[in-house]
């Protein structure tokens, strides 16, 4: 038998007023609950400590924080040759790391592994080892010889980059102009048939179209589909990474 005035077991609540109203109610009365009635007293043991829930439903929203993504700080998102919007203090980590890597002689040669060449002059500007970008490759590759070329991308973005890169490298005469796939980027990345079939009839459109005799795949991370063009096209398709390693390759044995 318990003894009068021990405390009650454990799980059980201890003893109130029939006619005292609970939290909720007492708070739908417009009643404030006595000091002594939290559920997380001090002085209760660590057991008998309850959690009110209706006290979590009136507590207010914490505010969310705003995560970079596609179409927001970070432009269209992963998986994409670049993000023109993104900021300045991180397209500028690349030139700065390869100018470390040359400080330290522990490289022969740069490779900047973007298609718009971000920080390409000015790596070039304060070294002296050979500096190569994706885009500069691959588009003068295509341009060889005076071949009419063209571009096939999946990011409506590089539209105006792209051209503007074409005419500071002088082969304006030379461009046919830009073709893009039907679907967004980030769907495309999802569905590598998809981004195959639909590159394809970019590559077509810049051959039947435009008069290209030469294709660009304008992105890095397009690479894979750009070889496996190479079987399904009978014009020349130009991958920037492999045009890159070229063009550095070049440079080195000069």
């Amino acid at each position: 038998m318990r003894r009068r005035g021990a405390d009650p077991p454990r799980g059980t609540d201890p003893p109130r007023d029939a006619d005292q109203p609970r939290g909720a109610a007492r708070r739908r009365a417009g009643e404030r609950p006595p000091a002594d009635a939290s559920p997380h007293r001090a002085d209760q043991p660590q057991h008998l400590r309850r959690h009110d829930r209706d006290d979590d439903r009136h507590r207010p929203a914490r505010p969310r924080r705003r995560l970079p993504g596609p179409g927001r700080d970070r432009g269209p998102g992963p998986g994409h040759a670049h993000r023109p919007g993104r900021p300045a203090r991180r397209r500028a980590r690349g030139p700065r790391r390869g100018l470390r890597a040359t400080a330290r002689g522990d490289c022969a040669a740069l490779l900047v592994g973007a298609f718009g060449d971000p920080g390409l002059a000015e790596l070039r500007a304060a070294t002296d080892v050979p500096v190569v970008g994706l885009g500069e490759a691959a588009l003068r590759e295509a341009a060889a010889d005076g071949t009419p070329f063209g571009v096939a991308t999946t990011t409506p973005l590089l539209a105006g980059a792209i051209a503007a890169r074409v005419a500071a490298l002088g082969l304006a005469d030379r461009y046919t102009g830009l073709r893009l796939t039907t679907d967004a980027p980030e769907r495309l990345s999802a569905d590598p048939e998809s981004l195959l079939d639909q590159l394809e009839q970019a590559v077509r459109a810049c051959v039947e179209r435009d008069g290209a005799r030469a294709v660009v795949i304008g992105g890095g991370p397009l690479g894979e589909a750009a070889e496996a063009l190479r079987d399904r096209c009978a014009v020349r398709i130009v991958a920037p990474i492999p045009a890159a390693c070229r063009a550095l390759t070049r440079l080195l044995r000069q």
